[in-house]
């Protein structure tokens, strides 16, 4: 009763039940029967924070005693999955993923730059390909068709960069609305026009197919089209809000461009009937730097109104720089698994556990830095926000409590003993923040050294 009634790909669902001295873990696919067995083991108190070793969590006990059990849950979201981009280390992300319930991409589309490959017989400059030209879509329809007739999935994004079209019915189109975020006329009714038109003349030749064809609703696609339109069945969008405040939630009265922005996911959402998946980014404001960058302050608000709104998941692109993301991917797996997850309750749990007898200054020295973004007016992205959010008063509070947490940590290693696996962990974790401390200190020093001295 609790998996999802007409999944387009697949719903995961977990059972773990006791009965006198027996267990019970079950899931309803190969999948969820892991998923079960890792809600098991976090129930023993294990966790696992961050992909490898050092932030796996496993507690010392002579013996295991299990409570009553009888879970029966089933996550709303299909796709619940975060890549790697920019040849960043992969090292444990897919038993990192498994163990904090995130899977279900296997079947959704692909929605890459491609786009361009299969116009540019049309046009010197693909990006100036005429969209709503009929010849234009009957030209990338037959190029798709073999795949599109075996049932495989097919990527049809839109090249990366700005588009414009002289072509008289783009143009009309096009001026039906202003995009205020790329400062250009919206793309977004030719683009669909295209997409539609492609869908139907291979939906009508191959009417038992299969195929999904996706794509992105990115750039000058992000706001929904001003006509009302419907994705064909086989589409499947993927909302891609890069230029759109990423430090704020979407019920924040501090971002009316996140407003905005839950508005526009509605409509694309109704417009695909579900099949909407969101690109979203983990590090999403501070890139190019490695300095801690959370984002859960915003995606806990968000979480709800992406179930409410009945999209598929996401599709979270991260470079896996633990020193910017920090606990992003944990928290954003526990909440893609359930929106209603506390994460506050799983932030206090997280200090003991991962550091031991340094847990008090850390909560301080992280839950400023949470505090600094949960509170920022700032609305922007990219390294040029930092002395905004990074200020020199959060900067003294991080000096003062990584110090004493240091201090607490090393004396561990003063009493004349073995440490303890744990313990050993705790030395690791601590010399790994210490990494990610001094860089932030370092560049925060920088900018104001530069703003002041030169």
């Amino acid at each position: 009763a609790v998996l999802k009634k007409k999944p387009y790909l697949r719903s995961d669902g977990i059972a773990v039940k006791r009965e006198g001295n027996r267990i019970y873990i079950a899931g309803n696919n190969d999948y969820s029967h892991y998923y079960a067995a890792a809600e098991l083991l976090r129930k023993l108190g294990c966790r696992w924070y961050i992909p490898t070793e050092i932030g796996e969590c496993i507690p010392q006990k002579e013996t295991i005693s299990v409570d009553d059990l009888d879970i029966v849950f089933s996550s709303p979201f299909e796709v619940r999955i975060y890549w790697i981009s920019w040849a960043g280390d992969k090292t444990g992300q897919d038993e990192f993923m498994r163990r904090n319930m995130m899977g279900g991409r296997e079947g959704f589309p692909g929605c890459s730059h491609t786009l361009g490959q299969y116009v540019k017989e049309l046009s010197d400059d693909v990006m100036k390909v005429p969209l709503t030209d009929p010849n234009t879509a009957t030209h990338i329809a037959k190029q798709l068709e073999d795949k599109y007739s075996a049932g495989k999935k097919i990527t049809l994004g839109m090249d990366d960069g700005v588009y414009d079209s002289d072509y008289p019915g783009d143009k009309e189109l096009m001026e039906l609305q202003w995009d205020k975020y790329m400062l250009r006329w919206s793309m977004s009714d030719p683009f669909i026009e295209l997409y539609n038109n492609i869908a139907r003349i291979l939906q009508e030749k191959y009417p038992d197919s299969t195929s999904k064809i996706g794509f992105l609703l990115y750039s000058m696609m992000t706001i929904p089209p001003v006509r009302e339109m419907k994705a064909e069945r086989s589409l499947y969008g993927v909302l891609a809000p890069i230029d759109i405040d990423p430090n704020h939630g979407m019920d924040d009265a501090q971002s009316p461009p996140r407003q905005e922005y839950r508005d526009m996911m509605y409509k694309w959402a109704e417009i695909f009937d579900g099949r909407l998946a969101v690109y979203d980014y983990d590090q999403g404001m501070l890139i190019w730097r490695d300095l801690p960058n959370p984002s859960h302050q915003s995606f806990r608000q968000d979480i709800k109104h992406y179930r409410k709104a009945g999209i598929m998941g996401f599709t979270t692109e991260s470079r896996n720089a633990i020193a910017t993301v920090f606990l992003n991917l944990y928290i954003r797996g526990r909440l893609m698994w359930d929106p209603d997850e506390d994460v506050d309750a799983l932030l206090d749990e997280f200090y003991p556990i991962f550091y031991g007898p340094a847990a008090e200054p850390m909560r301080v020295y992280w839950s400023t830095i949470y505090d600094a973004f949960e509170n920022t007016l700032v609305t922007e992205h990219e390294y040029f926000a930092v002395p905004g959010i990074y200020t020199p008063e959060v900067m003294q509070v991080l000096t003062e409590n990584f110090e004493k947490a240091e201090q607490i940590i090393n004396s561990l290693q003063k009493e004349g003993r073995d440490l303890t696996r744990n313990e050993k962990l705790y030395v690791e974790r601590m010399r790994f923040t210490r990494y990610s401390y001094l860089i932030t200190k370092g560049y925060t020093d920088m900018i104001h050294a530069a703003a002041t001295e030169c």
